[in-house]
Formats: C-alpha cells, structure tokens, sequence
C-alpha cells in the first residue's frame, strides 16, 4: 500500500491517506499524485496530495498531522516543537534546542548506563534548558527529584 499526504496552501499536513498500490506503482509517481488529486477526497480547497514513505525511504521521513512538505528539498519536516528551537542542519527536518544534550539518556528519555538516574526529561522553554523528573521503574512512580541539564559538565544537576 502507498500513503499520500493531503497538503494545505502552505504545504502543512493536513491528513495522510492510504492507496492501492495498483495506483501507486512506483515511489514518488507523478502519475500516483496526479490520480490522488483528481480522485481522493480534499479537507479543503486548493489542497494537493504528495506521496510519502512509511518507512522513510523518500521524502526524509513518513509524513503525519502537522509536517509540512518543503518542495524545494523535497522533504517533510516536523513541526516546531518550541519557538527557541531551530532547524538542525545535519539532519534536515529534524529541530534542535539551543542547549546541547549529549550524553546520558537516548533520544525517548532512557538512560544508556548506569551512571545516570532515570528520568522523564522534558524541554522547559521559559528556562531554556531540558529538566528531568527521577523516576524509580522498578516500582513505576516518581522519586520526587527533579533535575537540571548542565551543559558545561554535561551532566545532571539536582534542583534545589
């Protein structure tokens, strides 16, 4: 099966939907997109359909709600995820924070040793820097301790 995007006037994902791959016989087919925008169901007016990849082998990643299609890279991007943020060169599409996190937890929050306590790590915006809520897995809650990210250790620092 192949999956489509429907794109706004600005090119901001507005729904994704799935087609026959009798429709779609190659990746990225103008002929697919042009049969998609003359036959799938538009949200709005003026919206187009752009073909998308579920698993990221075109178009850098699978479009969702919210992405939006950069036709002069022929990418999609994420949304925003804070105003602070900005576009990560290295990886097109993908946003940065203005505070380097590099060591400790991968990228959903787990820790990758035993040096570090786990945590549910979050980006505060009004404090410009990732905070992290200790929890104990074992027993499923919360330890009560809250820390900060130090990017000159590049470590953990217990609020206080």
């Amino acid at each position: 099966m192949a999956h489509f995007a429907e794109l706004d006037q600005n090119n901001k994902v507005l729904n994704v939907l799935v087609v026959s791959n009798k429709v779609a016989v190659e990746d990225m087919s103008v002929q697919a997109e042009n049969w998609c925008n003359a036959n799938l169901p538009k949200t709005q007016e003026g919206t187009t359909w752009k073909q998308t990849s579920y698993n990221a082998n075109f178009r850098r990643r699978f479009a969702g709600k919210g992405c939006t299609y950069d036709p002069s890279r022929d990418i999609f991007i994420l949304p925003k995820p804070h105003d602070s943020w900005v576009e990560d060169l290295t990886n097109a599409g993908d946003w940065k924070a203005p505070v380097e996190w590099t060591r400790g937890f991968d990228d959903s929050g787990y820790p990758v040793d035993d040096t570090q306590p786990e945590m549910a790590v979050e980006w505060n915006e009004a404090e410009q820097n990732f905070e992290g809520i200790e929890y104990n897995l074992e027993a499923g809650t919360e330890t009560g301790r809250e820390f900060w990210w130090n990017a000159a250790t590049n470590q953990w620092d217990l609020k206080e």
